[in-house]
C-alpha cells in the first residue's frame, strides 16, 4: 500500500437513527444497513476476509435507490479503499462531500480523501483537501498530526517531478527472470555472481497456496550475459521459504531469512530458530555450501529479524528488526550488528532516530565501500509510501540526513529492494512494471552520479604452497599504514585457497 492506512470507523459520524439519514428512502436505507453489516457477517471466499466486496455492492444497491444517500456514498469509499479500489473510493468520498459537506463535522472525510489522492499521484488534489481539512476546529488530533506529513510528501512530489533524473531501467534478461516473481537481488564484489529469490510452485507446501521461495545463482558470462540461473542446493532451499539473501563480497558467506511454517516452530530440516523470522548462515567449502545454521550470537530474537546486509569485509552487518507491540501495532528499523573474533556476531544496536522513523524502514543495503547506505522507508518526506533513500557516514562513523533517490527512480507506487553495484554505476531493483517476463522481474539502470557511493575496487588470488603448488588456507588483511587499522581481514577458501 503506497499510503499510510489509518483506519476508520464511519460509526462514529454517521448515525445509526433511520430519521437522521440523509435519506427518506426505506428502501435505499434497508440495503444500507444491509451492506453496513455484511463484511462482520459473512466471509468473502475469494479474498478469505470480511466480506467487504459484498458490503459494497448493497451500498451501491442502495445508491441506486437515492444517488444523494451520503452515508451510503462513505460506506462505499471505505469498502472500496479497503478492497484497494483507490479510484472508486476516490469517487465516493467526492461525490458524498459534493452532496452535504456540512454532515462531516471532523473534517475526516477531507482527509481521506487527500490520503488516497497521495496514493494516486494526485498530489495538487491531495493538497486542496488537506488544507480543507485542517481548517476544521474538531479535527481528530492524530490525523491533523499526520496531514502535515501528507502536505510534506505532496510539496516533495511535485517539486521532484519538475526535475526527473535520467532513469532507463532495462530487463536483466531471460537468465534470470521468469513468468515467476524474482527481486531481493544481491551480488559479489567482482559483479560476475548474483543471487536472488524466486517464488516458485512446489507441491510439497502443505494448505491451498502451493507457493515458496528459493534461491537461484546467476553467472556473468565474458560476453556480459547472465546465464540461466541454478538454485541453491536442496540443504539450503528448502520447502520452507527462504529470502533476502546477503552473499559476501568473495561470494563464499550467506546470510539469509528463514521463517517458521504455520505451526510457528518447524524453520525446515536441521534448522532450529528463536521465534519468528530469523537469520540464518551459511559457508562455501569448494563447491559445496555448508547446512545453514541459525546465526551465531546475539541477533536472532522473538522479533522478526530480516534483509540482511554484510559489509565487504563480512564483520559488520546491517539488518530489519520488526517489532510487534501494544495494539497490533507494527514497525521496522534499521539495525547494525559487528562480528567478534570468535566468528559470534553481537547484540545489535538501533541506527539513530534520524535514519529510523516511528513507521516502516526496510530493504536496507550497505555498500561495499562501507559508509554508504540505501534504505527504503515510509517515515521520510518522499512521494508518498515507501521510497529509497541514501545516507553517507562521516570520518567520526556519523550517518548524514537521507537523501531521497528522487524522481522517477521513487514515484506513487512502492519502491524497495535496491542493489548497488560495487563500482556504483549500477543499481538493481525489483518491478512488475509492462514488458517483463510475468510479475515482478529483476531490472537495473545507470544510477545518476550525484547518488553513487564510493567506487570501490577488488582484487582476487590464490594462497598457494610454493613448492608444492597446492591451494592453502590463508589469512589476508589489509591494512591503513596512516591509522595502523584494519582494513580489511580476508580468509581464503581452505580447500581451493581462492
Amino acid at each position: 500500500m503506497k499510503f499510510l492506512l489509518i483506519a476508520f470507523n464511519l460509526f462514529l459520524f454517521i448515525s445509526c437513527s433511520t430519521s437522521q439519514y440523509s435519506t427518506q428512502n426505506k428502501k435505499a436505507i434497508k440495503l444500507f444497513e444491509q451492506g453496513k453489516n455484511a463484511p462482520a457477517a459473512t466471509i468473502d471466499v475469494v479474498a478469505r476476509t470480511p466480506n467487504y466486496r459484498e458490503g459494497l455492492r448493497l451500498m451501491n444497491e442502495a445508491l441506486e435507490k437515492d444517488p444523494n444517500f451520503w452515508e451510503a456514498h462513505m460506506y462505499a469509499g471505505e469498502f472500496s479503499e479497503i478492497m484497494g479500489d483507490y479510484e472508486s473510493a476516490i469517487q465516493h468520498y467526492k461525490k458524498g462531500l459534493a452532496i452535504s459537506p456540512q454532515m462531516n463535522t471532523t473534517g475526516s472525510s477531507y482527509f481521506y480523501l487527500a490520503n488516497l489522492q497521495q496514493a494516486v499521484g494526485d498530489y495538487t488534489g491531495a493538497i486542496k483537501n488537506i488544507e480543507i481539512f485542517q481548517t476544521f476546529r474538531s479535527a481528530n488530533p492524530e490525523l491533523l498530526q499526520n496531514s502535515y506529513g501528507i502536505r510534506a510528501n505532496c510539496d516533495f512530489a511535485i517539486e521532484a517531478m519538475k526535475n526527473p533524473s535520467n532513469f532507463n531501467p532495462i530487463n536483466i534478461g531471460p537468465g534470470i527472470n521468469t513468468a515467476n516473481p524474482e527481486y531481493f537481488p544481491t551480488i559479489t564484489v567482482d559483479g560476475k555472481t548474483i543471487l536472488f529469490t524466486r517464488r516458485i510452485k512446489d507441491g510439497r507446501v502443505p494448505g491451498p497456496i502451493k507457493e515458496q521461495e528459493d534461491f537461484f545463482v546467476s553467472q556473468l558470462s565474458d560476453n556480459l550475459i547472465w546465464q540461466t540461473a541454478i538454485p541453491m542446493p536442496d540443504n539450503v532451499n528448502t520447502v520452507n521459504n527462504e529470502g533476502a539473501p546477503t552473499i559476501g563480497a568473495d561470494g563464499r558467506s550467506l546470510v539469509f531469512v528463514a521463517c517458521p511454517d504455520a505451526t510457528g516452530t518447524n524453520y525446515g530440516e536441521r534448522r532450529e530458530g528463536k521465534g519468528s523470522c530469523d537469520l540464518f548462515y551459511t559457508k562455501k567449502l569448494g563447491a559445496f555450501w555448508s547446512n545453514p545454521i541459525n546465526l551465531p550470537g546475539n541477533v536472532n530474537t522473538s522479533h522478526w529479524e530480516t534483509q540482511p546486509s554484510l559489509s565487504s569485509d563480512g564483520k559488520t552487518m546491517y539488518f530489519i528488526r520488526g517489532l510487534r507491540g501494544k495494539n497490533q501495532t507494527e514497525n521496522s528499523d534499521i539495525y547494525v550488528t559487528r562480528k567478534d573474533d570468535n566468528g559470534n556476531w553481537g547484540v545489535a544496536e538501533r541506527l539513530p532516530n534520524h535514519i529510523n522513523t516511528p513507521v516502516q524502514e526496510e530493504s536496507v543495503l550497505i555498500h561495499p565501500d562501507g559508509k554508504t547506505l540505501y534504505f527504503a522507508s515510509r517515515g521520510h518526506v518522499g512521494m508518498g509510501g515507501s521510497d529509497l533513500f541514501v545516507s553517507r557516514m562521516d570520518e567520526a562513523g556519523n550517518w548524514s540526513n537521507p537523501e531521497n533517490l528522487g524522481y522517477p527512480i521513487n514515484t506513487k507506487f512502492d519502491e524497495n529492494s535496491l542493489m548497488v553495484s560495487p563500482d556504483g554505476e549500477i543499481a538493481f531493483f525489483a518491478s512488475d512494471r509492462e514488458g517483463g517476463f510475468g510479475d515482478l522481474d529483476i531490472y537495473y539502470f545507470i544510477m545518476p552520479e550525484h547518488l553513487r557511493p564510493t567506487r570501490t575496487l577488488y582484487f582476487e588470488g590464490i594462497v598457494f604452497d610454493a613448492d608444492t603448488r597446492k591451494p592453502l588456507p590463508g589469512i589476508f588483511q589489509l591494512v591503513d599504514l596512516k591509522t595502523g587499522k584494519e582494513v580489511i581481514f580476508s580468509e581464503a577458501d581452505k580447500l581451493t585457497g581462492e
